[in-house]
C-alpha cells in the first residue's frame, strides 16, 4: 500500500490536484502506470460470521487498491463510459440493480415454463 487515503485527497489543496492532474494525464496519454499504482492487498472477508471461520470456502476476497488507481479507475469509467458500459443482462455492482432483480428473472421464467406444461426447464 502507497499510505495514501482518501483524506489526502480531499485536503491536498489545488496544487495537489495540479500534479495529480499531470501525472493521471501522463498515464492515459502514456498507457502506462507506475508499477506502484497497480499492487493491492488481498484481505480475506467471512461470508458469513455464524459459519465455521476456519473454511476458506467462508470467505471472500477482496483487493485494496492505491487510492490514485482508483481515481483513475474513477476517470476512465466516466470518460469511456460509452464503451466500457456493462451488458443489460449485468445484474451485479451496477446502480439501480442488484443480484434480487437476476434471482426474480430466473425464478421467473422457470415458473412461466412450469405453467406452461414445460417440464424440463433445463437443456
Amino acid at each position: 500500500m502507497s499510505g495514501l487515503y482518501s483524506d489526502h485527497l480531499i485536503y491536498g489543496g489545488n496544487i495537489l490536484n495540479v500534479y495529480l492532474g499531470l501525472l493521471l494525464s501522463a498515464i492515459l496519454n502514456h498507457g502506462s502506470a507506475p508499477d506502484a499504482m497497480l499492487y493491492s492487498a488481498m484481505v480475506p472477508i467471512p461470508k458469513n460470521y455464524k459459519k465455521n471461520l476456519t473454511d476458506s470456502d467462508n470467505y471472500l476476497a477482496v483487493g485494496l487498491g492505491n487510492i490514485i488507481g482508483k481515481l483513475l479507475d474513477i476517470i476512465i469509467l466516466q470518460k469511456y463510459h460509452d464503451i466500457l458500459g456493462s451488458c443489460e443482462l449485468q445484474f451485479g455492482f451496477k446502480e439501480d440493480s442488484s443480484t434480487t432483480s437476476c434471482t426474480y428473472m430466473v425464478k421467473e421464467t422457470v415458473q412461466y415454463y412450469l405453467s406452461n406444461g414445460n417440464k424440463q426447464v433445463y437443456g
